[in-house]
C-alpha cells in the first residue's frame, strides 16, 4: 500500500468514526426543541463541559496557528499561554454563577442572557447582539476551513480540498448532532489532540539527541528565540502582552465557549470543570508551542510554518497514524467549527427569527429552521475561506475580537452590576464591534484589535448605563439565586 494511500485511510477511519458517533447522536437523542439543539438540554457533565470548552476554542488556532507563532517568537511565545490560561480560569469561575441565571431566566444563548438581564422589551439588545454573532462567527467558521486548508497542503494536498472536506465534515456534524454530538465527543478529539501535539514534541527531542540539543538548536540559530520578550523593544513587548491579554479577556464573552458553559448539567458541575479546563488548557497550548518550536529545530526553512504539525506528521509517524492525526486536526476543526456554527445558527434562529420577527414560532420549527441556518452559514463560510489568502492566526483574532472580545465585558458586567442597563449594552456591543473592525484596518498603532474592543466596550457600557435607568426587575433578578455550590448572591 503507498505511502498516500495509508495517510488516506487512516484519515477516513478516523472521521469515519467521529462521523458515525453524530449519527448515533441524532438517532438515540432525536432534538425536540431548541434547548436540545444548543444546549443538549443541559445534560452535560463536568468532564466534557471542561474538554468541550477547551476544543470548542483550539483547533486551527492551536495546531495552525498557535504552531507557527511559536516557531517565529519561540520561548515568547508562552506568553499566549499566559494569557489563555488567564482568560479559561475567569471563564470557567463565572461559569457557575452563568449557568445559575441563565435557568433562571430560561436563556439558551449568551445574547439570550443578556436580554433577559436588562429587559430588553424592545428587542434592541437581542438583535443588535444576534447580527454581531451572526457575522463574526460565520466569519469564525471560515477561519476554521482556511485552517484546515493550510495544515492539508502540509501532507501534499490543495488548499482547496482541505478547505471543502472541513466544509463537508462541519456541515454534517453540525446538522446530524447539533451540541450534543460535539460533547460527546470532545474528550476523544481533545485526547487526540494532546497525543498528536506531545507525541511530535517527544519523538523531536529524541531525534535531535534530547533537550539540551533541543534548545542549543533553537539559540544556535537566534539567541533572542530563548528570552522571554524574543529580542524585542519594551515597546513592541507591551504590545504583545497587549495582544496576549486581549485574547484571554475574550474567553469571557464567547457565544462558543460560554454557550458550552451554560449547557452543563447544573452549577456545581460547572464549578467542578474549572481544575479539569486550566490542565486542559495548558497542555494544549504548551503541546502547540513545543510543536512551533521542533519544527525551527528541525525544518527551519519550512516554506510555511502554519504547515508545521501536518509536515513533522509526515516526518516522524507511520503513513496510517499520521493519516489518523491529520484527521485529529480536522475533528478538532469539526468541534470547534460546529460550536461556532451553533452558536450563529442560535443568533439567526433564536435571537433574530423567533425573539424579533415570530415569538410565535414551535419549537419543531425553530430546530428545521435552525438546520436551514446550518447549511446558509456553512456556504457563506466556504466561499470566505475560499478567497482567503494571509495568516490564519490573525484571520481567527480577528473573529474573536469582533465578537468574544467585545461581549466579555458585558457578560461580567451583566453577573456582577446592577447598574447595567438595555441602553448601555447596545452601545457597548455596537462601539465595540465597530472598534475592532476600524482598528483592524486602520490600526493607529500595533495593537490587538480585541484589546481595544473590550476596552471600548467595558468603558461605554459602564458610561451610558450610568446615565440611563436600570431595569426594574435588576434587584428581583439579583435575589437569592444560587451561583454555586453553597454560595447565593447574598454570600
Amino acid at each position: 500500500m503507498s505511502v498516500d494511500i495509508q495517510i488516506w485511510v487512516g484519515f477516513s477511519l478516523y472521521l469515519l468514526t467521529v462521523l458515525g458517533i453524530g449519527v448515533y447522536a441524532y438517532v438515540s437523542r432525536p432534538d425536540e426543541t431548541l434547548s436540545d439543539y444548543l444546549l443538549g438540554d443541559r445534560s452535560i457533565g463536568s468532564v466534557a463541559t471542561a474538554f468541550t470548552g477547551a476544543t470548542s476554542v483550539a483547533s486551527g488556532y492551536q495546531f495552525v496557528g498557535l504552531v507557527g507563532t511559536a516557531f517565529a517568537f519561540g520561548v515568547s511565545a508562552f506568553w499566549f499561554l499566559v494569557g489563555d490560561l488567564i482568560g479559561v480560569i475567569i471563564q470557567y469561575t463565572l461559569s457557575p454563577r452563568l449557568r445559575a441565571q441563565s435557568e433562571q431566566v430560561d436563556s439558551i444563548t449568551l445574547v439570550d442572557h443578556l436580554s433577559a438581564r436588562v429587559e430588553d422589551s424592545n428587542n434592541m439588545v437581542t438583535l443588535v447582539g444576534g447580527i454581531i454573532v451572526l457575522i463574526f462567527m460565520t466569519m469564525y467558521v471560515a477561519s476554521q476551513m482556511a485552517a484546515a486548508g493550510t495544515a492539508f497542503t502540509g501532507i501534499g494536498g490543495s488548499y482547496e480540498l482541505g478547505v471543502v472536506i472541513a466544509f463537508v465534515l462541519i456541515l454534517l456534524y453540525t446538522l446530524l448532532g447539533g451540541y450534543i454530538a460535539g460533547a460527546w465527543t470532545d474528550v476523544v478529539q481533545g485526547v487526540m489532540m494532546l497525543v498528536g501535539l506531545w507525541a511530535i514534541v517527544v519523538l523531536s527531542v529524541v531525534h535531535v539527541g534530547g533537550w539540551g540539543p533541543f534548545v542549543a538548536e533553537l539559540a544556535q540559530q537566534d539567541p533572542a528565540l530563548l528570552t522571554v520578550t524574543g529580542g524585542m523593544e519594551l515597546s513592541a513587548f507591551l504590545l504583545l502582552l497587549g495582544t496576549v491579554f486581549g485574547i484571554g479577556s475574550g474567553y469571557m464573552g464567547s457565544p462558543h465557549s460560554m454557550g458550552r458553559l451554560m449547557g452543563t448539567r447544573d452549577s456545581e458541575t460547572a464549578a467542578q470543570s474549572i481544575a479539569i479546563a486550566a490542565l486542559v488548557w495548558v497542555l494544549i497550548d504548551m503541546g502547540s508551542i513545543l510543536v512551533g518550536w521542533s519544527v525551527r529545530a528541525i525544518v527551519p526553512d519550512i516554506a510555511d510554518p502554519e504547515m508545521g504539525y501536518t509536515v513533522m506528521l509526515e516526518i516522524f509517524m507511520h503513513p496510517l497514524l499520521a493519516g489518523v492525526f491529520v484527521a485529529a486536526l480536522f475533528a478538532a476543526i469539526m468541534s470547534t467549527g460546529d460550536s461556532q456554527l451553533v452558536a450563529g445558527v442560535g443568533a439567526a434562529v433564536r435571537e433574530i427569527y423567533h425573539n424579533v420577527i415570530n415569538e410565535d414560532a414551535d419549537q419543531q420549527q425553530m430546530v428545521r429552521y435552525s438546520r436551514i441556518m446550518v447549511v446558509v452559514l456553512s456556504v457563506v463560510a466556504l466561499a470566505g475561506a475560499l478567497q482567503f489568502t494571509g495568516v490564519v492566526f490573525w484571520f481567527i483574532l480577528f473573529a474573536w475580537a469582533g465578537v468574544a472580545c467585545v461581549f466579555a465585558p458585558l457578560v461580567v458586567l451583566s453577573l456582577y452590576w446592577r447598574g447595567l442597563t438595555q441602553e448601555g449594552v447596545v452601545a457597548g456591543m455596537i462601539t465595540g464591534s465597530v472598534t475592532a473592525v476600524l482598528w483592524y484596518y486602520f490600526p493607529p498603532f500595533g495593537l490587538y484589535e480585541g484589546f481595544a474592543a473590550f476596552i471600548v466596550s467595558a468603558v461605554v457600557a459602564i458610561g451610558v448605563s450610568s446615565v440611563t435607568q436600570p431595569p426594574a426587575n435588576t434587584e428581583e433578578y439579583f435575589a437569592g439565586y444560587r451561583t454555586g455550590p453553597g454560595e447565593t448572591d447574598d454570600d
